[in-house]
């Protein structure tokens, strides 16, 4: 009888983690994965952000498709970038080689955001554009920006002008009145970095190759970011 109980409260705890666990519903790129909806659970929290990823149960998540092959796919963060990244597998069951489908620059956090928050993007480099729009992306997504990586940097530095040819201005807002430092960063869309400053109110773009970057301000316990276009 005692194992009996045993048995029956171990089926009850396994069942509320799975009623408790956190899902994501994704349908999207139908001409790779097929006209069919996975399901994501978290697998993981890195950097106070989680990680989705399809569960292993065919009828639900990973499953064979005819673009790829076997589809796992996985719903993360990439900070060196600054985007929510939509992951296909390597069309082996892993992510040691992996691309990137679906992208989108809103820092929402802990779960990425819904299909109103910013804007999921086709990966055309990758996809060379047979993707097209996600058709439907539900569940553990956010609709608004949370966090201290959701804090607007509009609010705590003028940042400008924007798009730049020359020299980009950091303006520092009256609420950082008690003058801490802070530690400026400049990333191409690789996610290199290409500038790296402390207190810097000037960056010189002039000699930067057109297209978009992404500036990081890091202020005591806070990340504050912002895409920034050069022409």
């Amino acid at each position: 009888m005692r194992f009996f109980k045993q048995c029956i409260t171990v089926v009850f705890l396994v069942f509320g983690l799975l009623v408790g666990a956190q899902q994501i519903t994704l349908n999207a790129c139908n001409s790779l994965l097929d006209s069919q909806d996975y399901i994501f659970e978290q697998i993981s929290l890195v950097d106070e952000r989680n990680v989705f990823q399809t569960v292993s149960d065919p009828s639900m998540g990973s499953r064979d498709c005819s673009g790829i092959g076997f589809c796992k796919i996985r719903i993360a963060w990439n900070d060196s970038n600054m985007r929510w990244e939509i992951l296909a597998d390597d069309g082996n069951d892993g992510f040691t080689s992996t691309y990137v489908l679906y992208y989108n620059d809103s820092a929402s956090q802990p779960n990425p955001p819904d299909l109103t928050l910013g804007t999921w993007q086709e990966a055309t480099t990758i996809t060379q554009s047979i993707c097209g729009t996600i058709n439907d992306l539900t569940g553990a997504v956010q609709s608004s920006i949370l966090g201290v990586d959701g804090v607007d940097l509009n609010q705590q530095f003028s940042v400008y002008p924007n798009p730049v040819k020359d020299k980009l201005y950091l303006e520092s807002n009256s609420n950082n009145s008690n003058n801490s430092d802070y530690l400026v960063s400049l990333y191409d869309i690789l996610g290199k970095r290409i500038y790296k400053g402390k207190n810097s109110e000037i960056i010189d773009v002039s000699q930067l190759r057109r297209g978009v970057y992404f500036l990081k301000i890091e202020i005591e316990d806070t990340v504050l970011k912002k895409k920034v276009l050069v022409q």
